[in-house]
């Protein structure tokens, strides 16, 4: 049975505050553009300074939950892991992370979308669910993972105020589209 994962306090307060003060202090957010709405929101894994003992931690953690949660039989492989900065204004529509109506996803092979949030400082950016018809507006260290199929069309509404700081990551039972991580 599928549903949505919510895991409260999900890292040790140290690796949750390695990830949270490397949101806040770093320097690698780029510049915003309109043509490109990621520009300048997002820093990817292999660019994390000094965390990829905490990025291997944090994978293999997730990796077991998902496969604990949903009784998996297969191995899951990320395919993504990266920062994202949420500012005001900010949203997304409601998709789904591997499956489209009536064409092929760009995507198809991710299975689970997941969400890591390092704040909960911030007024809006609540991620919903509209199939399910649920809401949720995360504590910090808390991880939120669902499955990647229409089903689970979910989205983020718009930032109100502060800035909103998760780390996204995309599971897949295909290993050709591994990150390799280890």
């Amino acid at each position: 049975m599928m549903f949505i994962s919510i895991n409260e306090n999900w890292l040790s307060e140290i690796n949750f505050e390695k990830y949270k003060n490397f949101s806040n202090t770093t320097k690698l957010w780029g510049e915003r553009t309109h043509s490109n709405v990621w520009s300048g929101r997002v820093i990817y894994n292999n660019q994390f300074e000094n965390l990829e003992n905490e990025n291997k931690q944090l994978l293999d953690s997730i990796r077991n939950k998902i496969i604990l949660d949903y009784n998996l039989s297969e191995q899951i492989f990320p395919d993504y892991l990266g920062l994202v900065k949420w500012e005001i204004g900010d949203f997304q529509h409601p998709h789904a992370d591997g499956e489209e109506v009536g064409r092929p996803h760009i995507y198809n092979w991710r299975h689970f979308g997941c969400v890591y949030y390092l704040n909960d400082d911030y007024e809006g950016g609540e991620i919903y669910f509209p199939n399910q018809n649920i809401e949720i507006k995360p504590k910090l260290n808390t991880l939120v993972f669902f499955p990647g199929t229409l089903e689970f069309l979910h989205g983020v509404n718009p930032i109100i105020n502060g800035i909103r700081y998760t780390l996204t990551s995309f599971w897949t039972f295909d290993k050709t589209h591994s990150m390799n991580y280890e």
